[in-house]
């Protein structure tokens, strides 16, 4: 119970320290050096090709329902 305290009251220090402080770049090369999971350039041309095809398709049939719901559905779409 006394670890869940401390967390608690270090959550206004901690919050506030990430919104109004930046890093700067060397920092973050540094920190990015020391990690032991280097970033790698994995994905292909394919994979890429393929996420932007997923892109397109996915918020097509968001858009598609939206204008679906706004000239059939009634009052209750907003409890679904």
């Amino acid at each position: 119970m006394a670890s869940y305290r401390t967390a608690i009251s270090h959550t206004y220090l901690r919050l506030n320290d990430r919104l109004f402080t930046r890093s700067s770049d060397q920092k973050e090369i540094f920190l990015l050096q020391e990690s032991e999971n280097a970033l790698k350039k994995c994905l292909t041309w394919w994979d890429l090709a393929w996420m932007s095809f997923g892109s397109v398709v996915g918020s097509g049939i968001f858009v598609i329902t939206g204008l679906e719901t706004r000239l059939t559905a009634g009052p209750a779409i907003i409890l679904s």
